[in-house]
């Protein structure tokens, strides 16, 4: 996807290839993995699209475009089809042709669609400290079971996202008296790779305490360095990272065997719940943001609200 680096009229016979070779890496480097593989599958489905109408793909006209809008428009949200248009759009800067993408045709379509079909999103649920409680008291006190407690405790005391969780090597990790000091080296928000340390205070409660569960987990897998959460099947080779879709299974797991509902939950319930749950707890928000590392108040405010939508409810002024 990366390979067409500059335009088409450049003499890159010119350019030795080791360093054509490195400013390729540079640009795979400025995007994350996932970021990748989504831009590689629409472009992908947008070649195959053209292909088919025997419409070029590269360059490709707005008509084009706008043409592929209207059709994924049938079946993807307005967010997604942004999405698909983010893919396209970068392909021909990374090509040298000029984005066909920031057009007023293709933008007064989308801008239809947005008010067309609106822009709100069904967002998995919170889960909550109750919801936890519950999940964690179902599992066996096996590898396997003492993994996923673990993972569950520390994903969601700590405001997590899954790609966070499952990027976590045992160096990120240190005990203190007080609790778990963990070293978040990168993150969605965070791409150039700065970092935040974030702190989680043991749990009053030994059964769902995130530092002792950790510490339970180190114990038992024996592991010393390398991922922190891995996968456990005899066909996984040594070490291997459990993946950000993992964590979704677990939640949604661990959710059914609780006696809820697995399709309201996924991965990000385990952030979104911490966020919620803290601000019914009193919380400020700049102290759940130092946890969770918004840099958007206004994003994490959303979540807030949702946590806290029955406090000051004027409705509860009613005499009803």
């Amino acid at each position: 996807m990366t390979d067409s680096l500059v335009p088409t009229n450049t003499p890159t016979r010119l350019i030795p290839s080791d360093l054509m070779a490195r400013a390729r890496d540079y640009v795979r480097a400025s995007k994350s993995e996932s970021t990748l593989r989504v831009y590689a599958n629409v472009w992908r489905a947008f070649s195959a699209w053209c292909d088919q109408r025997r419409l070029g793909a590269m360059p490709a006209t707005p008509e084009t475009v706008v043409g592929y809008i209207v059709e994924q428009a049938d079946r993807l949200r307005p967010q997604t089809v942004k999405k698909h248009l983010a893919a396209i759009s970068q392909m021909h800067k990374l090509a040298g042709q000029e984005s066909p993408v920031q057009t007023e045709p293709v933008r007064l379509v989308m801008q239809g669609l947005r008010r067309s079909k609106g822009v709100s999103s069904c967002p998995k649920k919170a889960l909550r400290v109750e919801h936890i409680k519950k999940m964690v008291a179902t599992l066996p006190d096996n590898e396997v079971g003492i993994r996923d407690r673990a993972m569950l405790l520390v994903g969601f005391m700590g405001g997590m996202r899954r790609s966070e969780l499952v990027s976590l090597d045992v160096s990120d990790l240190s005990f203190e008296p007080e609790g778990l000091v963990i070293n978040i080296r990168k993150s969605k928000r965070d791409q150039e790779g700065k970092g935040r340390r974030i702190g989680i205070p043991r749990g009053k409660y030994a059964e769902t305490c995130p530092v002792r569960a950790a510490q339970h987990w180190l114990g038992v897998s024996g592991i010393k360095s390398g991922p922190l959460f891995l996968r456990l099947d005899h066909a996984a080779a040594v070490h291997t990272r459990l993946s950000g879709r993992s964590i979704a299974l677990v939640v949604q797991r661990t959710a059914a065997r609780a006696g809820l509902d697995p399709k309201l939950f996924a991965g990000h319930s385990l952030r979104r719940g911490f966020a919620t749950e803290a601000a019914r707890a009193g919380a400020a928000e700049r102290d759940i943001a130092r946890t969770t590392g918004h840099s958007s108040l206004a994003v994490l405010r959303g979540y807030v609200e949702a946590g806290t939508i029955f406090e000051d409810c004027a409705a509860l002024k009613l005499d009803l």
